[in-house]
């Protein structure tokens, strides 16, 4: 992986090097609740999205494009 790069000069805007955590707790609160809406309601078609169920922030708060031929170690992972 000496050689590896980024195809895309994008990077995250905070220090945090991962989302993994946050994507999964997310992930087990939309099951969750999703469970829950169907235990209510005895036909399935009322289940909610993904985004009406996370109601907080993950570690990361965007992406931003940077210059690449100013930056080009930024492209090393």
């Amino acid at each position: 992986m000496s050689r590896s790069r980024r195809k895309h000069p994008f990077m995250g805007i905070t220090c945090s090097e991962s989302e993994k955590q946050d994507k999964q707790l997310a992930s087990r609160k939309l099951r969750r609740v999703q469970k829950q809406k169907m235990e209510e309601v005895e036909i399935g078609n009322d289940l909610i999205l993904p985004k009406e169920s996370s109601g907080y922030w993950f570690a990361k708060d965007g992406w931003y494009r940077f210059d690449a031929s100013k930056n080009p170690e930024w492209l090393r992972k």
